[in-house]
């Protein structure tokens, strides 16, 4: 509840850099950037991502992002992964949920790992480059960049822009690029192949 106007007679609004004058100096360091709240929040958790800090993940915990085309894939390892210890996470996809929800369900499971793994099946180039470009996964990999660690699992089937990503990487979408398309079976692709690479 605000005060009324009148509560306060005399006193009037006063600029913030001058209050911080009268208790301090500014520095020539100092940046002033007044615009919204969003990009001051945005600053402090950018400052707050230096700070090493446990989340309260279990630290077996992974998130399994995959496009609906490799949903079944998706699934097969996290069955994969749960065999040897791991508590994976599957991404949210509901054709009835709206755009928000889907991206609010994902930062909530996001926020409980410390590994992504992006799971590439059947999906075309064009969409694991995508995937890997999703907002979620960039604004969770941001807040902590030396923490979280994105992984791209490459299944079968072989196929050129798999070998090249495993050859060339992807840039900073990607952290590791394991393949797992050289496999009999995908238990063996998870067990020798991935899962030394999130145990490192």
């Amino acid at each position: 509840m605000l005060p009324a106007e009148d509560a306060h007679e005399g006193s009037s609004l006063r600029d913030p850099l001058e209050v911080v004058e009268d208790f301090d100096h500014r520095l020539p360091s100092d940046q002033i950037d007044g615009s919204i709240a969003i990009k001051f929040s945005d600053f402090v958790l950018q400052r707050l991502a230096g700070i090493a800090f446990d989340a309260p993940a279990d630290q077996r915990s992974v998130y399994l992002h995959f496009t609906l085309d490799d949903r079944n894939f998706s699934v097969n390892v996290a069955r994969e992964l749960k065999k040897v210890g791991f508590a994976p996470l599957l991404r949210p996809i509901s054709p009835e949920s709206t755009t928000e929800e889907l991206a609010f369900a994902e930062g909530t499971l996001l926020s409980r790992v410390r590994t992504a793994i992006v799971c590439w099946g059947s999906a075309t180039h064009a969409a694991i480059i995508s995937e890997l470009g999703n907002p979620a996964l960039r604004k969770w990999k941001n807040i902590m960049p030396v923490h979280r660690k994105v992984t791209l699992f490459l299944g079968p089937p072989c196929c050129p822009p798999k070998t090249e990503m495993l050859e060339f990487g992807i840039g900073g979408d990607a952290d590791v690029v394991v393949a797992g398309y050289a496999a009999e079976a995908l238990s063996d692709a998870v067990k020798t192949d991935l899962v030394p690479r999130l145990n490192g």
